[in-house]
């Protein structure tokens, strides 16, 4: 088995606020109690989950069944999204997104590789999670 970890950003349409007339959550109670975007898969969307092992049930009031979905729903203004950092970085910059700080990180990202049968990967096996691990790292 070889892990492969991405951090992630809470992130919301920076018009969202101005309509709402509501400053961004900064504690996990907050978060809690404003609209999210959830997914379909991962854990039914809920309870988004934290460093230090913290989690927090979020309102979801749209559901979706892709991180691309949830980017999309945010940049519409639907409600708050937890993104991978490299799937929402260029829209912070130019400022379509906002990143919401937090008392708390979301936990990282983690994609896991499970290769069967053997003790050692064979060397293709163990190529190819360098390779992943090496695009990974450039996102």
């Amino acid at each position: 088995m070889s892990r492969i970890s991405h951090n992630q950003y809470i992130t919301l349409m920076p018009i969202w606020q101005t309509l709402n007339n509501t400053p961004p959550p900064r504690s996990l109670d907050e978060l809690s109690k404003v609209p999210c975007i959830t997914s379909l898969s991962v854990l039914q969307g809920m309870p988004w989950r934290f460093k230090q092992q913290q989690a927090v049930q979020v309102k979801s009031s749209f559901k979706v069944n892709s991180g691309n979905m949830a980017k999309a729903a945010a940049l519409k203004g639907l409600g708050y999204a937890i993104l991978p950092i490299h799937a929402c970085q260029e829209d912070i910059d130019n400022g379509s997104l906002i990143n919401i700080k937090l008392d708390h990180e979301p936990e990282d990202l983690v994609l896991y590789a499970f290769y069967a049968g053997r003790k050692y990967p064979l060397e293709k096996v163990k190529v190819f999670l360098e390779f992943l691990k090496s695009k990974f790292a450039t996102l």
